[in-house]
């Protein structure tokens, strides 16, 4: 079997290895970061692992500003447009990155009361976020170099040795100090920055240059205007956590921190299955073969609808699993937040003909409106009824996002492609409603086992039976 494996592996075309390797990268990654919460909520207490899991979430807020994202987007376009000059392009992003993560630094030591009084965050803790932002595009910049080439093994070995370095730096500090909330913190940082720090010599050894007018003025016109898309994404998931800790206290928080992890666990698989279908739908639209887009879209969309719900099934058992008792209350924000993983894949199905023609001014539109929602109904909701409406808000932003993106994908269709609807609204709409409906309905049987399982039994013979007829997400 192994000798099968190798053989169809080393068969592969070069894009199509490095595609596979940070796949199964990126799926390993995931799976130790989950691994690690049944730890760190075992020897932590709720409060300090609530500090750890804002100062995560504040850390991608103010990552936007201290990096521009400039990794993103920017690298390979940038690439493709200097490519004679591709070392000092790469010196050039280090430098603007390494210069606006200082100004950044400077400009927050004067505000650093305030900036405390309205966050919580010390500063020593924000001291240490900024260090290690300071670093870490450097590590961004050389994998996107890698991606961009398809030599995907150096890139793989040291984000897994960084993802392995962490618990092993950061339990024994959480378990010999008093302070477990800025003890994880500190081993997390330490151990990131051993790994950026790495990179970051390197490339200032290989690239001297660090400073291009004309590199820099072309990152910021590039980038700047991506910011607001960029930052509502990261708001649309992270405020929750943010907002649940201020109004409702760290213990909140971390139960709340639980919950979406869990949650959001099955998003690696959604990922997974986004990226096999990307290449599958600009393949299918440039062949003129868009019939094929809106069925598979459909099995797919199903098969993500019915992992999710099979997670809301189990959540007493998964947070069994990954925390003691006094996190229980977070079974109840699995079931909105799982479902929120299908509309995650949903608005990506819609945003994904956007792109292909090249239409990402709708982008940022859909996600502002989006974040901005988020806030406002997390402000509400969670002062009447606490952290557990927080996934309900996240579920609902979600659906918008995706209205939005139906409706600009839509006018693009009209644009590009003469009216043409790739996708079947109406079914799109049903399945939608039926696996939602279902996710939430699990909520009124979480004391009745014997009712999770027969239907969780159900759901499996009905795999069973559909992968045997050949109707299971398959891309025909």
């Amino acid at each position: 079997m192994w000798n099968r494996v190798k053989a169809k592996y080393n068969a592969m075309s070069l894009p199509m290895k490095a595609s596979l390797l940070f796949m199964v990268c990126g799926l390993m990654q995931k799976g130790i970061a989950f691994l690690i919460v049944p730890v760190f909520t075992r020897i932590m207490p709720a409060e300090a692992y609530g500090q750890y899991s804002v100062f995560l979430s504040w850390y991608q807020i103010i990552m936007v500003f201290a990096t521009l994202n400039m990794w993103n987007y920017l690298i390979n376009n940038g690439m493709t447009k200097y490519g004679d000059d591709r070392s000092n392009f790469i010196a050039s992003l280090q430098g603007l990155s390494t210069a606006i993560t200082a100004a950044l630094f400077i400009a927050y030591i004067p505000l650093s009361g305030s900036w405390e009084k309205a966050t919580g965050l010390s500063f020593s803790v924000m001291a240490l976020m900024l260090i290690e932002l300071l670093f870490m595009p450097s590590f961004e910049y050389y994998c996107a170099v890698k991606r961009y080439d398809y030599k995907a093994e150096k890139v793989v070995a040291m984000t897994l040795f960084m993802a392995v370095l962490i618990p092993l730096v950061s339990i024994p500090l959480i378990l010999v100090s008093d302070d477990k909330g800025f003890a994880a913190i500190f081993g997390r940082v330490s151990a990131s920055i051993v790994v950026y720090g790495i990179v970051f010599v390197h490339l200032l050894r290989c690239n001297h240059k660090i400073y291009n007018k004309e590199y820099w003025r072309y990152a910021l016109k590039f980038n700047l205007p991506l910011i607001p898309h960029f930052l509502s994404l990261v708001i649309l998931q992270q405020s929750d956590r943010i907002m649940v800790e201020r109004m409702c206290g760290s213990a909140d928080a971390a139960v709340y921190s639980v919950a979406y992890q869990a949650a959001m666990a099955l998003q690696i698989l959604n990922v997974a299955i986004l990226n096999s279908f990307i290449p599958y739908t600009y393949k299918a639209i440039k062949d003129n073969e868009r019939e094929k887009v809106g069925k598979t879209a459909l099995r797919l969309l199903a098969c993500v609808g019915g992992l999710n719900v099979f997670a809301a099934l189990f959540a007493p058992e998964i947070i069994c699993i990954l925390a003691p008792e006094e996190y229980f209350d977070a079974v109840y924000v699995i079931p909105p937040v799982a479902m929120s993983n299908m509309f995650m894949f949903l608005f990506n199905l819609f945003a994904n003909i956007e792109y292909y023609w090249g239409e990402t001014r709708y982008v940022a539109i859909a996600s502002l409106a989006s974040a901005v929602a988020n806030v406002a109904l997390n402000y509400f909701f969670i002062k009447q009824y606490g952290f557990i409406a927080a996934g309900f808000t996240t579920l609902f932003c979600y659906m918008l996002l995706s209205v939005c993106h139906y409706f600009f994908m839509k006018k693009v269709c009209r644009q590009y492609m003469d009216g043409y609807n790739v996708y079947n609204a109406k079914m799109i709409a049903l399945i939608s409603a039926i696996f939602t409906t279902g996710a939430l309905l699990v909520i009124a049987v979480y004391d009745i086992g014997f009712i999770r399982y027969m239907v969780a039994g159900i759901c499996i013979v009905s795999v069973v039976i559909q992968k045997k007829r050949g109707k299971l997400c398959g891309m025909q």
